[in-house]
This record gives C-alpha cells, structure tokens and sequence, in this order.
C-alpha cells in the first residue's frame, strides 16, 4: 500500500513540475529564428500566434498578446509578407512534449522592435 502512495506521489510531483510557467527570459534560455510571416490571428483567449512560410507543426505565439494592446489586424496588414525575427524561451512542458508551442517574448521586422516581453 506504501508503494502504491508513494509511486502516486511521484507521480503527481512530476506532473507538477512539468506544468511551471515559462521562465523569465535571459540570454541562455532564450532562441531567435527569422522566417516570413504569411498569417496572423488572434484567439479566443486573446492569443496571437504568428503563421510562417516553410514552417509546419510550430506554432509561434504571444501570450494574451490582445490584453496586452497588440492590434492582430494592425500587425497583419503591417509583417504579412515581411521578414521577422521572433524570440522565445525555450520551455518543455508535459503539456507540449514536442516543444512545439514557441511562447514569444520578441518579434521584430528589420530595424522595427513589434513586441518585448
């Protein structure tokens, strides 16, 4: 009976552990790609999650980007089409095994800083 608790314990622990919130970001934890934006839309739960030519089976967003007073229509009309380079911290969670939930804490387009953390 002891075991069985004990295992149910640990598991819990992990579970806990695997479901932190996205770290602060700093210059270790943090990776910068650049890729073409070809779509931008916003959630429900106010999320915008950036679409990318060549670029499958990643989603790219910035969390409660519309609370934060990112206009999803302004930043289409404004990046579709261009060159941007996004900035997220590189997180695993249990509940995104794969790392393919990129929480965005930088977006720019050449000289122009789109968003910061």
């Amino acid at each position: 009976m002891w075991i069985v608790g004990g295992l149910a314990l640990g598991a819990i622990g992990m579970a806990v552990g695997g479901l932190r919130p996205v770290p602060q970001p700093t210059e270790d934890n943090t990776i910068t790609v650049t890729a073409e934006v070809q779509g931008i839309r916003a959630t429900d739960s106010y999320d915008i999650f950036f679409l990318l030519k060549d670029v499958d089976g990643v989603n790219y967003y910035i969390n409660r980007g519309v609370e934060q007073g990112l206009d999803p229509e302004a930043l289409r009309a404004y990046l579709v089409g261009k060159e941007v380079s996004l900035t997220y911290v590189d997180h695993k969670s249990l509940l995104d095994p794969g790392g393919r939930a990129r929480h965005l804490v930088a977006v720019s387009c050449g000289d122009s800083l789109i968003f910061a953390q």
